[in-house]
């Protein structure tokens, strides 16, 4: 066979087996990531005011007139007060998780995806609330918002919980007022008829037991019970569940 028959033969045989050979399959491996770690729920700073509300107040100054809208404002304080607590609670009986949720959100109150408001609640200044997301807050529980209240993700408030950020100073001579912001981290558990006073953080993931009294900071994943509330015991470290994601009760 002469080299030029042979070169043709070669090149003939060349093509079948590539026509006949399977494509290659390229390997892909799945790109595994770590899940992110959820943002915490922190204390918003406070808002800066909007342009034409300092415009106002600049106004008010240059015409004298801000002594005037300062008395003006203290002396309505009694009736804005009363009015947002009777909105809210006449809310609170709304037969809808939504509606209520959704109106709430009208008046201020901040509340997250997922998150769910059963009735009855009691709310003063719900613009100063943040309910984080997949949160739970049980029937008639009381929320005063005057100085500040931030609800992290997951976090479950049983039936009558009552969160104050104000209170009376005994020691006062006119019986003033003293207070401070109070925090719940996520994944926390505040149970039954238990009550948090003002300037109080709740740790991430922290049990305070039925009925107690919460004086001070709750380190992070502690069992608190009693009057004042005291550490009992320690929580399981390894919480996973989302609160959002489970069924709750119709028209309540």
């Amino acid at each position: 066979m002469t080299d030029q028959r042979r070169e043709h033969v070669d090149a003939d045989t060349a093509r079948w087996v590539a026509a006949s050979t399977p494509p290659r399959r390229e390997r892909f491996t799945r790109d595994v990531r770590e899940p992110a770690e959820p943002e915490r729920v922190s204390p918003s700073p406070p808002d800066e005011p909007r342009p034409n509300v300092v415009r106002a107040k600049r106004l008010a100054e240059a015409l004298g007139l801000k002594p005037a809208l300062s008395r003006a404002r203290d002396r309505s304080y009694p009736a804005r007060a009363g009015g947002s607590m009777l909105l809210t609670m006449a809310v609170g009986r709304f037969p809808s998780a939504s509606v209520r949720t959704a109106v709430y959100g009208l008046i201020g109150l901040t509340v997250g995806r997922g998150a769910h408001i059963y009735s009855g609640m009691e709310i003063r200044a719900p613009e100063r609330i943040t309910i984080g997301e997949g949160s739970v807050i049980g029937l008639n529980a009381i929320l005063d918002g005057r100085e500040g209240i931030t609800i992290g993700r997951n976090v479950n408030l049983s039936s009558e919980v009552a969160i104050w950020t104000l209170q009376h100073d005994p020691q006062d001579a006119e019986f003033g007022t003293r207070g401070g912001p109070v925090v719940v981290e996520d994944r926390a558990w505040l149970s039954f008829r238990c009550t948090v006073l003002p300037g109080v953080t709740i740790g991430e993931g922290a049990v305070v037991a039925a009925g107690s009294i919460v004086t001070k900071d709750v380190a992070p994943f502690a069992i608190v019970a009693g009057i004042p509330a005291e550490q009992i015991g320690e929580r399981n470290r390894d919480l996973t569940y989302e609160l959002g994601r489970a069924p709750t009760y119709w028209f309540v």
